[in-house]
């Protein structure tokens, strides 16, 4: 397992560093094709993960991370720790 203070470890194709940390929304999902590049990269669907707490997170990380524009591996991104955010909350809310 690499040291959480990495940073300098390239990317699954070597074109910039992986963040030590991402932030990690618990409500978001996966879209479509996300879901078939995770079939493509595992083997397995995201339905096979139930039950799999670490796996669930592991596809989470290497979601956002792709989001935010890298490229890692699957054993990348199990190394990148995932910090839990959630929506802001709605300021036109009357909700307190």
């Amino acid at each position: 397992m690499a040291h959480p203070d990495l940073t300098d470890a390239p990317a699954g194709n070597g074109t910039r560093p992986l963040p030590a940390t991402i932030e990690l929304n618990p409500k978001l999902g996966m879209s479509p094709n996300e879901m078939r590049a995770f079939r493509g990269l595992t083997g397995r669907s995201v339905a096979e993960l139930e039950g799999q707490a670490e796996d669930q997170v592991q596809a989470g990380v290497w979601v956002a991370l792709r989001r935010a524009g890298y490229d890692p591996t699957w054993e990348e991104a199990g190394d990148v720790i995932p910090i839990a955010v959630e929506d802001p909350a709605d300021p036109t809310s009357s909700e307190t």
